[in-house]
């Protein structure tokens, strides 16, 4: 790991300051992945847990992405036999195309929620 998460979230708190010196705005995304991976890598969570207490500082939105996968991989396999893939994934952490249309559909969702598009516009 290259930067602890720790790090990590003093990292997106100095892009959020930066970005509003500029008269930007900052939509985070929790990022999705299999539920076998977070097994398998308990750190990914933390990742998270990063971005959720950055965006709680900074005042940011979050598309949770990795909410709507999640949703999707247990509709399609709501067990304990968890999968390195589904229709979503290529892999633990990559989406298929499908995935990527999905990801792209929850990021814009919350750009519209949060308002940051009609900001956008207005400068």
């Amino acid at each position: 790991m290259r930067v602890s998460p720790d790090e990590f979230e003093d990292l997106v708190v100095k892009i959020q300051q930066i970005q509003k010196g500029r008269g930007g705005e900052v939509l985070l995304v929790s990022p999705p992945r299999t539920r076998f991976l977070e097994k398998e890598s308990p750190s990914s969570r933390r990742f998270t847990r990063s971005i959720e207490r950055a965006a709680a500082k900074i005042g940011a939105p979050v598309a949770d992405v990795r909410a709507a996968f999640r949703a999707h991989e247990i509709e399609g396999n709501p067990g304990e036999d968890f999968q390195t893939s589904n229709d979503w994934f290529i892999d633990s952490v990559h989406p298929t195309p499908a995935g990527h249309t999905a990801y792209a559909e929850a990021v814009a969702k919350r750009l519209v929620d949060s308002q940051l598009l009609e900001k956008a516009k207005g400068r």
